[in-house]
């Protein structure tokens, strides 16, 4: 990710929601990703909506494809699977 993490909106990602979101670039659900992180699946949950919202955005996928498009994900992060729905 970006060092800044600046969203569309102007209002920057913090350092967990930008952990988070790379958790959704890797397709982990929000159990998943509260292991991966050691925190709780509420606070998970809680980071996905802040991300979404400062992207501008209602789905994980949204915000995924979003901040790809945004380059806030650096391109070595993003498989195949992903750049097929930028396409």
């Amino acid at each position: 990710l970006e060092d800044a993490g600046d969203s569309a909106a102007g209002a920057p990602l913090t350092a967990r929601e930008r952990d988070v979101l790379l958790r959704l670039v890797e397709g982990l659900n929000n159990t998943e990703a509260a292991e991966r992180l050691g925190i709780s699946e509420h606070s998970v949950k809680f980071h996905v909506q802040n991300v979404c919202r400062k992207l501008g955005v209602n789905s994980r996928i949204a915000a995924v494809v979003k901040a790809i498009r945004l380059g806030l994900i650096v391109t070595c992060t993003v498989t195949r699977d992903w750049r097929n729905l930028l396409d």
